[in-house]
């Protein structure tokens, strides 16, 4: 079964690209455009890897984050925080708060695509 993977991004070619580069290593992929999509996405989609932004409209990234890890019903849900907001405080909340990686804009896709390989273990 191929996993599936939701991108909660609000920058189109990001995920655009995102989608193409997860798409050719065979994974079902979906996105949002702001937090309030990102949830609800996730209750419909229910994928195996989430790429989540920090900076988004309606609901932030930590915020996110946050509601994911307190549902039991998505808390094995793995994580990945990319975004351009390298901040060391925000890299230890979010590790703190349960993300599984946290990578910087812009991203080495191929970089990328292996830690989603490794969390997937694919």
């Amino acid at each position: 079964m191929q996993n599936k993977i939701l991108i909660i991004e609000d920058e189109q070619n990001i995920t655009r690209l995102l989608k193409v580069n997860l798409a050719s290593a065979r994974y079902i992929v979906d996105n949002a455009c702001d937090g309030i999509e990102g949830l609800d996405k996730i209750k419909t989609f229910s994928p195996d890897l989430i790429v989540l932004d920090l900076r988004m409209p309606k609901l932030n990234g930590l915020e996110i984050l946050k509601i994911i890890k307190a549902n039991p019903e998505f808390k094995s849900i793995k994580i990945i925080i990319l975004t351009a907001s390298d901040k060391k405080e925000n890299r230890t909340a979010a590790i703190s708060m349960g993300a599984d990686a946290f990578l910087s804009k812009p991203v080495d896709l191929q970089l990328f695509i292996e830690k989603v390989n490794c969390l997937l273990k694919t």
